[in-house]
């Protein structure tokens, strides 16, 4: 029983970071593009 406990903590543990390091490569994406829109309008 505590070694199903460990295991699903593992799981959980190893979901919540890739959640937190595909949340802050979206974030990332999303500030380039914000960039990329603002440089391409100051252009014009």
């Amino acid at each position: 029983m505590g070694r199903l406990c460990l295991h699903t903590r593992r799981f959980y543990t190893g979901a919540v970071l890739i959640s937190n390091i595909i949340f802050k490569e979206s974030l990332r994406v999303v500030a380039m593009w914000l960039l990329y829109q603002h440089n391409k309008a100051s252009e014009n």
